[in-house]
């Protein structure tokens, strides 16, 4: 009897994380040197967003790099309010420029003596509210792409890539 009721539990929580809200990320150049950053519900049901930080990081080689401590808080700072985003739709995180650089910057980038890097998190529920998830992106910023920069998911930092 406790193995049918184990086995009962593991199929009911396969068919709620089935229909549970997801949360992802995705880059899209709106210009040469502009980046929009956009979360998208793929889930089956609508995600009850509590919060949104995101932001930017440019460090130098062999610097330490240091995320905002706000990132480890749940408080939006970008002024987001809470919503509810229902499946397959999207909201814009951010806008990255590469005018938002110091001068020389791309250079400092392009010549591997810099790192810029845009990073953030999305705290959000299920629709009942009763389950806590939260989805965080970290994207390095790529200059080398001629005439086309780009931002890519940096897989030398994969914990700064998780979803719960």
């Amino acid at each position: 009897a406790l193995e049918a009721a184990s086995a009962a539990n593991r199929n009911a929580q396969a068919v709620i994380n089935a229909e549970r809200p997801w949360i992802t990320v995705s880059v899209e150049s709106s210009g040469t040197e502009e980046f929009v950053f956009t979360v998208i519900n793929v889930g089956r049901t609508p995600a009850n967003i509590k919060s949104i930080w995101s932001g930017w990081l440019m460090v130098g080689r062999g610097q330490p790099m240091e995320l905002a401590p706000a990132y480890s808080q749940d408080d939006s700072l970008l002024g987001y309010h809470p919503r509810l985003l229902p499946p397959d739709k999207d909201c814009i995180v951010g806008r990255w420029s590469t005018e938002q650089l110091p001068s020389g910057g791309v250079k400092s980038v392009g010549s591997g003596f810099s790192f810029v890097y845009f990073y953030g998190k999305v705290v959000y529920f299920d629709t009942l509210g009763t389950d806590r998830h939260e989805t965080h992106w970290f994207y390095r910023f790529w200059p080398y792409t001629e005439g086309n920069p780009m931002f890519f998911v940096d897989a030398e930092h994969p914990e700064h890539n998780t979803y719960t």
